[in-house]
């Protein structure tokens, strides 16, 4: 059975039916929308450093790597 298929029956099921409630309270929680709203914030910020930092060509140190801009023989 495939795993869209599996997770059809899940939710069908009377526990799959549970989970599903119980995720819904979760995500409704005051305090866990808090939480989730940090931790996107801490992506968001980690991706926006990754963007700007800048590479070892840049700074024209660090290791070379065979073939790194080299003409091939």
């Amino acid at each position: 059975m495939a795993l869209f298929g599996k997770l059809v029956a899940l939710a069908k099921s009377p526990q799959g039916r549970r989970l599903l409630v119980q995720a819904q309270k979760a995500a409704r929680d005051p305090q866990n929308r808090e939480r989730l709203a940090k931790v996107r914030s801490r992506i968001q910020q980690r991706g926006d450093l990754a963007a700007k930092a800048p590479t070892n060509q840049e700074h024209g140190g660090g290791a070379r790597v065979p073939g790194d801009g080299e003409p091939r023989p």
